[in-house]
């Protein structure tokens, strides 16, 4: 075969040739929930377990099993049999069974950089109460892969990776190649092929098939081999493991008379790899992967299912801001937070994150089961996070810093951000104070105005009643003012009293624009704003601009109707207010758009159908950030919705989130 004379000229030493070497690694690949949701698949995976466990107990010739990279699995296999724990036990210590070291496979880009570490964290966790976890980091289907992943593999002492999705062939070269992360630091990638880690499962069902699908397979990775070792993923996805591979593997070297093939793991085969390697040589990779040039990376799943990457957002930020960090403050102050509860939370939120989960690409019964996994991380977080605050409220000493009439206010800030910030929280507040005009003294005397908003909580009752710190009539009230200044991961106590502030005087609202001290926003008619940087001059035009177009594409993928030209509202309604610590700017526009596609799905509708759509934008006094929040009522089918800010300026660095909430502070009531 051409390739292999190619191979005999390209790894010649002196007067010898290394030997081609093949490591082919049994393997599957579990989506925990897909196309069916998470018990469906369960009891699959039971049955799959329980064939791989028979096979590795009677078959000493399958030396190997690559359980996908992921411990979760063994937690849902063990949850139903708990009886196999001391095989699956022995069989990772004795290297037969690899795990980890992921929990998890997640998306890389939906969710934060602190929850892959905490992946990665609590899967090789795991893996370790089995033996040692795999030291490979294993990305085989992510729909494409951050820029600071090899940064991340390295912190945890990984070397090694394998990926398939988002990168061009000739971009990598060869099968194995640096990839770089921004920092300098980098791992040796292998590159699959463009079947990725599919296509050669069950080679013993028809030995004919599977040798063809073999040759296929060399045909395209033995060229570009860096090293004459070459890795062979034998499964696929859900797929069962094959006990005839050990006697598939003996026949192959009479069909390639110049390979080796072994059964192995990925480490065995990154061990081969390394020792025959000169890194310096290879083609180094750095930045995001997502070129969907040569294997598809689906980027359309970025908004699939909206609400749920929005309740991930929250969870994310609760947990990472305000639980956790409070569960360290009041273990510091010598009490003791319930760190199991937050370990609960931290695997509720994870088990939403691979990448078909909070991608968005599942059945509906999914996405009913991440609800409620959300709403169990969430419960438990801001479970913990009022105790903990309260907690930290009740050991400061307000003796002498109250005068009559006065009650103190916590406000405390999550972040290193510095400067005046927006505080906004739900606290308990006697029923009489609860409807009046409030202001709040800063700890330098600063008066500044506070405003009373609809709470979200319901009325005390039950257990909550006998708490001796909660005043007599009290009520959950929403609490919005701007603080001067807080100190960062820290408190501070302000003095809540009745009475009307000066409201500050940098904030104005006229006919169709609001400002502060930093900005100025205009709307104009057709529900587009102007936005001028004050400290700059720049004036950025056209911005939030509505825009609709025809979809026939599915869950994964935009597929724009041929022909479909773009909708845009043409005409909105503009209203003004000024309250105590806010300026805003509503905006009521709507859109006709087809109700759909043609039955053919070859073009859309003639009926159209009304969308309406409420935004509103709100400048706070001396904060540099504009607010929106967006309503609307989605009354049509297959289209794509978006909202547009060109801000005219090209740059290859985008930050999309730089503080995760860390400009909003949280206020609870100090007795």
């Amino acid at each position: 075969m051409p390739w292999e004379s190619t191979y005999n000229e390209r790894f010649a030493w002196g007067d010898s040739v290394r030997p081609f070497q093949v490591i082919v690694v049994s393997h599957i690949h579990w989506d925990r929930e897909w196309y069916r949701p998470f018990q469906v698949f369960r009891a699959r995976l039971v049955e799959l377990l329980d064939s791989l466990l028979k096979i590795l107990e009677e078959q000493k010739e399958f030396r190997h099993f690559h359980l996908d990279g992921q411990t979760v699995i063994l937690e849902d296999y063990l949850e139903v049999r708990p009886e196999r724990e001391p095989l699956v036990r022995r069989l990772v210590e004795e290297g037969r069974l690899s795990v980890g070291p992921w929990y998890v496979l997640p998306d890389e880009f939906l969710i934060s950089g602190e929850t892959l570490i905490r992946n990665l964290l609590l899967g090789r966790r795991l893996a370790a109460q089995f033996g040692s976890p795999c030291q490979v980091g294993y990305l085989p289907d992510m729909f494409g892969h951050i820029a600071q992943m090899p940064q991340i593999l390295r912190r945890f002492g990984i070397k090694s990776a394998v990926l398939w999705r988002g990168l061009d062939y000739e971009r990598s070269r060869h099968n194995e190649f640096r990839w770089a992360a921004p920092d300098g630091s980098w791992v040796l990638a292998l590159h699959l092929p463009p079947r990725g880690y599919g296509g050669l499962a069950l080679l013993s069902r028809d030995p004919e098939d599977g040798l063809e699908r073999v040759r296929k397979h060399l045909e395209f990775t033995a060229p570009r081999s860096a090293t004459g070792v070459v890795l062979l993923l034998s499964g696929d996805d859900h797929m069962p493991p094959d006990p005839g591979l050990p006697d598939v593997l003996d026949r192959l070297p009479a069909a390639f008379p110049s390979l080796e093939f072994r059964l192995g793991s990925l480490e065995e085969f990154f061990e081969r790899v390394w020792a025959r390697v000169d890194p310096d040589l290879l083609a180094e990779v750095r930045g995001e992967l997502n070129s969907p040039k040569d294997t598809r990376v689906l980027q359309s799943v970025y908004s699939t299912r909206m609400p749920l990457k929005q309740l991930n957002f929250q969870c994310e930020a609760l947990l990472e801001r305000w639980a956790e960090p409070t569960c360290v403050y009041t273990e510091w102050l010598g009490l003791r937070p319930q760190l199991g509860l937050l370990r609960s939370a931290w695997k509720w939120l994870l088990r939403n994150h691979p990448h078909d989960s909070i991608c968005g690409c599942s059945v509906d019964e999914v996405e009913r089961d991440m609800r409620a996994r959300f709403a169990w991380a969430q419960e438990i977080g801001e479970e913990l996070l009022q105790r903990n605050l309260q907690a930290i409220s009740r050991r400061i000493d307000t003796a002498g810093l109250l005068s009559e009439g006065e009650w103190g206010l916590v406000a405390f800030n999550p972040s290193s951000q510095e400067g005046p910030q927006l505080v906004e929280g739900e606290c308990l507040l006697p029923g009489a104070l609860a409807e009046k005009e409030l202001s709040a003294i800063s700890p330098e005397g600063e008066e500044v105005p506070v405003e009373v908003l609809p709470a979200e909580r319901k009325a005390l009752k039950g257990p909550e009643l006998l708490e001796e710190s909660i005043p007599p009539e009290s009520e959950w009230t929403k609490l919005q003012f701007v603080a001067p200044g807080l100190p960062p991961h820290g408190y501070a106590l302000f003095r809540l009293r009745r009475g009307k502030a000066r409201p500050p005087g940098e904030l104005g609202a006229r006919e169709r624009w609001i400002e502060n001290r930093h900005l100025r926003v205009t709307a104009r008619t057709d529900g587009t704003l102007d936005v001028e940087d004050k400290e700059t001059g720049e004036v950025y035009s056209g911005l939030h601009r509505f825009e609709d177009l025809g979809d026939r594409g599915d869950e994964y993928t935009f597929d724009p109707v041929p022909g479909d030209s773009p909708v845009y509202p043409s005409r909105a309604e503009i209203e003004v207010s000024l309250h105590p610590v806010r300026a805003s700017l509503t905006i009521r526009t709507e859109l006709m758009v087809p109700e759909g596609l043609v039955p053919s799905r070859a073009a859309r509708a003639e009926k159209r159908v009304r969308i309406p759509i409420e935004t509103t934008v709100t400048l706070y006094p001396g904060i540099k950030l504009i607010h929106f929040s967006t309503r609307l009522e989605n009354t049509a089918r297959d289209h794509r919705l978006r909202v547009l800010f060109p801000v005219g300026v090209l740059s290859l660095i985008h930050i999309s989130e730089p503080t995760r909430l860390g400009m909003i502070s949280y206020a609870v009531f100090c007795l």
